[in-house]
Parts: structure tokens; C-alpha cells; sequence
């Protein structure tokens, strides 16, 4: 009678580790992804080797192949069972000796993939579905050190029949979850130049009767930091939470980073400053700038002038900047030192194929 109640008795233990077992199975599907750390279970999963695209939209801006630290990418795989097929916190992808590198190796295995990549590779952030649509989360990136955050989507790869580039490797298009401000300035001709009879400038043999010099330029009282949730299931969506903690993002232009400005529109920077995607309108926003207007021949010292210009001011003003978009604020300084910002243009960013990444804006 004894023994057989030990029988029933173990006989139930028995159920009850293979249920548990069943259970962390389907929790922790390490058997199935686990394939794909097998090289015979496929083909490897590679990424487009060749040069990468820059960093940054501000001047001296390195690539990311120069990068020691690369970009991240995470997977997240359906089959027999589900998972993070590149970890929770992702996979670091490296530029070494011509190709992006990583380890381990992962190879292909039957079901369905969706892939999404961050750079700069130190961004903390977590990848997985939500409502049937997977997600990219990062919940806090500073943008004061103006490092260009990038994010990319592949989904929906088969990978019994992966879509692959013609050099084998799985296709990026990255994209800027930030906005780009751009900072346009001119003197007003008709102040500052003798016009001819059709109103164009009339020039000295120096070929500038005036100009000035900007050698400073700040967004000031905006948020730099946020957080963002990113998807794409035709186009990629941004959801951007700013802090409420605003703060500075400033530029000291010196050397060869100064820029003259004369009676032609020119851009303070090559292409603008990284900002977090935010409200404008109402805010407390606004652009500082120190510029030192010049007139060779006339004054032996240049006239410093410093500028506040609210954000929010203006009938041209528009209400939020948001990401992957380029905003331009057109200034022009008059002969009283006064600066107008007549209209604010929103364009894209321009498309750049660079290496066989292509960043979209």
C-alpha cells in the first residue's frame, strides 16, 4: 500500500516538472532560437558591409565605420516559438577590416523576423512586439552631445527565404529620430550695400562692403533629452516624450567653424543642429546668437551684437518640430542691428546613400 502510494505519488511529480517544463518552454524558447547559433541551420544573418553613413549633421561629424563601438540591432523572431533571436538588450555591430561584424554568429532559421537597429550603440533600449506590431522603446536620449540618433526597421524577413541584398547581407534604411534646425542668415542688402539700377549689390574690390561673423549659435530654455517609441509597419512612426527639465544646446563657432555672413543667405552650420522633437509654440524656446558685423575701410573694430530670438514668435512660427525633419529659420539683420526672422521653412531631410546604408530624411 505504501509503495504504491510513492508511485502515485512520484508519478505526479512527474506532471508536474513537465508542466513547469512546458511552461519555461514557451517562456524561454532557448531550444528553438537556440538554432540559430547552429551553422547548420542556415545560411548567416550579415549585415550590408561597406562604408557607413555619418554621425551627425553638425561640422566635423565622423562616420559610424570610425566608431569603435558600431550600432545595435535586435531581432525579434516567430516560428514553433517566439523570442529575441539578438538578446533583449540587442547585439553591438562593429565596422572591422570592411564589414559589419558581430559575435556570436547568428544563421537563419525557419519562421518570421522583425529587425530594428539604434546608433549610437551605447542607447538603452528594448525591442519587442506590443499589439501585434513590434516596438523600439528608448526611454531617455540626451541630445547635447549631438549625436545623431538613427533607427532602422526590416520585418516581415522570411527566414527560410530571407530578402537579401546581392551581397547577401540584410538591407538597413535608417532614419533621423531627431529634427535638424537649420540657421539661415543675410545682411539686408538695401542697408548695408549701394544697389545699381536693377537693386543688386553694388560690390568693392574686396567684393564685401559689410559682413558679419557668427560665433555662437544656442538653442536655449528646450528640452534636450526625451523619450521615444518607434514602430514601422508601412512607414516608420515616432512618438516622442520630452522632459520637462529644459535646458541649452550651444555651439562656439572658432577657426574654421566661423561663418561670414554677407548679403547672401548663408547656413551657420553645413546642415543644423540635432534637437529633441517638442512643442514650440507658447514655449519659453528661443535661438541666442553672438555676431560681430564688420565694415572694412569704415570701422577699425567690429560691432558685437547678441541676439535672442523667441522660438515661438512670429506669424511664420510652426508649432512643434518633429522628427526627421529639417526645420530652416531664415534671419536678416538690418542696418539698425535689428534681426527679423521673416518665414521658417519645414523640408526633409535630403536622402544620402552612403556606403550601402541609406539614411532617409
Amino acid at each position: 500500500m505504501k509503495r504504491k502510494f510513492i508511485i502515485t505519488e512520484l508519478a505526479a511529480l512527474c506532471l508536474v516538472f513537465a508542466a513547469l517544463t512546458s511552461c519555461n518552454k514557451n517562456q524561454f524558447p532557448s531550444d528553438d532560437l537556440s538554432q540559430g547559433l547552429d551553422p547548420s541551420s542556415g545560411a548567416p544573418i550579415a549585415f550590408i558591409s561597406d562604408n557607413a553613413f555619418t554621425k551627425a549633421p553638425i561640422n566635423n561629424a565622423a562616420a559610424i565605420q570610425d566608431d569603435e563601438n558600431g550600432f545595435r540591432v535586435w531581432s525579434w523572431f516567430q516560428g514553433t516559438t517566439s523570442g529575441p533571436m539578438f538578446g533583449t538588450e540587442g547585439t553591438q555591430v562593429k565596422y572591422v577590416d570592411g564589414a559589419w561584424t558581430y559575435s556570436p554568429l547568428r544563421y537563419w532559421i525557419n519562421g518570421t523576423y522583425d529587425f530594428a537597429a539604434v546608433y549610437p550603440s551605447s542607447v538603452s533600449a528594448t525591442y519587442a512586439p506590443v499589439s501585434g506590431n513590434s516596438v523600439l522603446s528608448i526611454p531617455s536620449f540626451d541630445v547635447t552631445n549631438q549625436d545623431d540618433l538613427l533607427v532602422a526597421f526590416n520585418n516581415d524577413i522570411d527566414g527560410s527565404n530571407p530578402e537579401l541584398d546581392k551581397n547577401g547581407a540584410l538591407p538597413f534604411s535608417f532614419n533621423h529620430a531627431l529634427s535638424c534646425i537649420q540657421l539661415r542668415l543675410n545682411l539686408k542688402a538695401e542697408d548695408f550695400y549701394e544697389l545699381d539700377e536693377d537693386g543688386n549689390p553694388i560690390l568693392d574690390e574686396d567684393h564685401q562692403l559689410g559682413y558679419a561673423t557668427v560665433t555662437k549659435v544656442a538653442l536655449r530654455n528646450v528640452s534636450t533629452s526625451g523619450s521615444l517609441t518607434a514602430s514601422k509597419e508601412i512607414e516608420v512612426s515616432y512618438e516622442w516624450t520630452p522632459s520637462t527639465t529644459v535646458g541649452n544646446t550651444e555651439f562656439a563657432l572658432t577657426g574654421t567653424n566661423q561663418v561670414s555672413i554677407t548679403y547672401q543667405p548663408t547656413d551657420c552650420f553645413d546642415a543644423g543642429m540635432l534637437a529633441i522633437p517638442q512643442k514650440i509654440q507658447d514655449g519659453e524656446g528661443e535661438l541666442y546668437m553672438e555676431v560681430n558685423i564688420s565694415f572694412p575701410g569704415i570701422t577699425s573694430e567690429p560691432i558685437r551684437k547678441i541676439y535672442n530670438v523667441p522660438l515661438s514668435a512670429g506669424s511664420a512660427v510652426v508649432p512643434q518640430w518633429e522628427a526627421n525633419k529639417k526645420y530652416i529659420y531664415c534671419g536678416e539683420i538690418d542696418q539698425n542691428f535689428s534681426i527679423e526672422f521673416a518665414v521658417t521653412t519645414v523640408n526633409r531631410w535630403e536622402d544620402k546613400t552612403l556606403g550601402g546604408f541609406i539614411v532617409v530624411g
